[in-house]
């Protein structure tokens, strides 16, 4: 009879995947988020305030809110799945 105390019951596991699918799910849509809110705010600053053109304007902010999304996925949404290889 095979024991069962080393092993993780099949639900255990579907639960906690459901929970870990649930959780990338809110990082990816608030990284989403806060990247949209930042276009935004670069593209008030950058052509409202301070009269850009705004394809410069556009230009630089595309390429700053890129870098945002990078660097908020790479150290906080997919953090611990790449520490786990």
């Amino acid at each position: 009879m095979p024991s069962t105390s080393s092993t993780t019951p099949p639900d255990a596991y579907t639960a906690v995947t459901r929970w870990q699918t649930q959780a990338r799910r809110f990082l990816l849509s608030a990284v989403m988020a806060a990247g949209l809110a930042l276009h935004g705010l670069f593209m008030q600053v950058l052509h409202g305030y301070l009269h850009w053109h705004y394809l410069l304007a556009q230009l630089l902010t595309t390429g700053l809110t890129m870098f945002w999304n990078l660097l908020a996925h790479r150290f906080w949404t997919f953090a611990r799945s790449q520490a786990c290889g």
